[in-house]
This record gives structure tokens, C-alpha cells and sequence, in this order.
């Protein structure tokens, strides 16, 4: 019975651990999106890839697909900012992914 149960509790324990690497899939997917969508419509803004890259690579998530997946949502990111000044994406883009952004530091810089 208790081998039963530390069964059990290394399935949920693997289970929860794939869960929150999707989790953690996801939002990197999210944040590379909108910071490029965002630098998309700030001219005065740039893509640091290289900090990109390390911040996906250091957290151990599978590149495969991401960008695309990341292309997707910028188009929304765009599609959404259409009408807006460039001053408002710029504003926006550093806040939240500036040198001291708020979502993920440094994937975007000034140019």
C-alpha cells in the first residue's frame, strides 16, 4: 500500500512538472510576441535577441516552434496597436520590456 502510494504521488509530481514547464512554454511564447509586436510598431525600439535567447535557453525551454508561435502573437500584438500612435507601442514596450521592463527585462532597447 504505501509503494501505492508514493506511486501515485511521483505520477502527479511528473505530471505537475509537465504542466508547468507548458505553463512556462507559454508565457515565454506571450512575452517574445508582444515584445516583438511591440518593436514592430516602435521604430525607436529594437529586439535584443541575444537576451531573448539566454532567458529561453537558462530556463530550459524547447526553442522548437517557439518563434513562430511568438510571430503569431505579435501579429495580434500589431493588429491591436493599429490606430495608435507610435509613441503609445514605444511607451508600452519599454515598461514592459525595456532594460528595466516589467515583464521580462531588456528584450526590447532603444536603438
Amino acid at each position: 500500500m504505501k509503494f501505492r502510494i508514493l506511486g501515485y504521488v511521483a505520477a502527479i509530481a511528473i505530471a505537475s512538472s509537465a504542466a508547468e514547464a507548458e505553463t512556462q512554454r507559454q508565457l515565454a511564447v506571450m512575452k517574445i510576441g508582444e515584445a516583438m509586436g511591440l518593436a514592430a510598431k516602435c521604430s525607436s525600439l529594437e529586439l535584443d535577441s541575444a537576451k531573448i535567447e539566454d532567458a529561453v535557453g537558462s530556463s530550459g525551454i524547447a526553442v522548437k516552434g517557439l518563434m513562430d508561435e511568438a510571430f503569431a502573437i505579435a501579429q495580434k500584438v500589431v493588429v491591436k496597436l493599429q490606430g495608435s500612435e507610435e509613441s503609445v507601442a514605444c511607451d508600452i514596450g519599454l515598461k514592459l520590456y525595456g532594460p528595466d521592463g516589467q515583464k521580462a527585462k531588456g528584450f526590447l532597447n532603444p536603438k
